[in-house]
């Protein structure tokens, strides 16, 4: 996530997201202004209308679960 993240985040669009595990780049995120949570839940997307995901995603992560669920954009 930490491209696209920091892309956005430095053009003042509000953007989150979560990782398995913390690390200097998850750190430099948060110094951007993005809210970075450590670990997947599905309450993770409540309020958001996209949800970008990497090939390294399952199916089965909960927070993709839910967006598709609720008909959230997923790209």
């Amino acid at each position: 996530m930490s491209a696209i993240a920091g892309l956005l985040a430095a053009r003042g669009v509000p953007v989150s997201g979560s990782d398995a595990k913390d690390s200097a780049v998850l750190g430099e995120l948060r110094a951007a202004g993005v809210l970075v949570w450590v670990g997947h839940d599905s309450a993770h997307v409540d309020g958001v209308d996209t949800v970008v995901v990497s090939t390294a995603v399952r199916e089965s992560n909960p927070e993709l679960a839910r967006a598709r669920a609720a008909g959230l954009h997923v790209l």
